[in-house]
């Protein structure tokens, strides 16, 4: 389990950084509109990351 976690840290990191860069230009085009997007965004990240992780437990 632990080694499976080391292996995705590389493509988790890639993926918090596609987010932030993503946010970045979400921020710059619709700034009026970036707190609800910021707490959609986050909501979505921690939906999926929970969903994830209850899969990936239910595996084992």
């Amino acid at each position: 389990m632990a080694s499976t976690i080391i292996n995705s840290l590389p493509t988790v990191m890639a993926v918090f950084i596609i987010i932030s860069t993503a946010t970045d230009v979400i921020y710059l085009l619709f700034w009026p509109l970036t707190i609800d997007l910021s707490i959609l965004l986050t909501a979505a990240i921690a939906f999926y990351y929970f969903a994830y992780r209850r899969k990936t437990a239910n595996a084992y």
